[in-house]
């Protein structure tokens, strides 16, 4: 999912089925899972919860993470849309197992009993995954700026221009494999004069 969206960790744990559109394959990112370490430490209250009356110790529901802490639209591929859609029958079935006690958060990604996912425990388990697959370990993180890399590489922008990915030409292309084109970091007709710093370049 965040390989094929670009979605920081937290809007991805965050996302509930209410706003994900099979028909327009659309997703609407309202909210982001965010970690507040220490409360179980200092014996705190747990953080209340929009969906739950218990709350959550160490999680709270936000707004996404972004300057204008707005909704926005993320376009799906088919490839991501047919693994929602598998993901989605998995989840059903573990929802009639646990019957009355599955705490039901509406959540795209959870855990068995409908709790949300800690962010921290998705960084850990994928990491665990790509050891086991035998490859090069990466961040979670760096699944995002893949998808920017090479969406900048094949010179596609998504439809929803509210869809926004800041990043420098460096960080953009610097993660690229060398049989990428890497892409340029100057508008059409312009040249940067000598001393000029690169600029940031916003894609999509």
């Amino acid at each position: 999912m965040i390989a094929g969206t670009g979605l920081r960790r937290g809007e991805a744990v965050g996302l509930r089925w209410d706003d994900v559109d099979f028909a327009r394959r659309v997703i609407v990112v309202r909210q982001q899972v965010v970690q507040e370490s220490g409360r179980k430490k200092n014996k705190q209250a747990p953080v209340p919860c929009p969906y739950c009356a218990a709350g959550h110790l160490g999680m709270s529901f936000g707004k996404p993470k972004t300057k204008s802490g707005e909704d926005r639209v993320v376009d799906l591929d088919e490839a991501t849309v047919g693994a929602l859609l598998a993901h989605r029958m998995r989840q059903d079935a573990e929802r009639e197992q646990w019957d009355e006690a599955y705490a039901d958060h509406g959540l795209v990604f959870a855990r068995e009993d409908g709790n949300p996912l800690r962010p921290d425990d998705v960084t850990k388990l994928f990491g665990a995954l790509v050891d086991a697959a035998g490859l090069r370990r990466i961040r979670l993180h760096d699944l995002r700026h893949g998808q920017a890399s090479l969406m900048l590489a094949s010179a596609i922008r998504p439809l929803r221009s509210r869809w926004t990915l800041t990043r420098t030409c460096s960080e953009a292309s610097g993660g690229m494999p060398p049989s990428v084109p890497r892409p340029s970091c100057r508008a059409p007709g312009r040249r940067r004069r000598p001393g000029q710093q690169r600029a940031s370049v916003t894609t999509w």
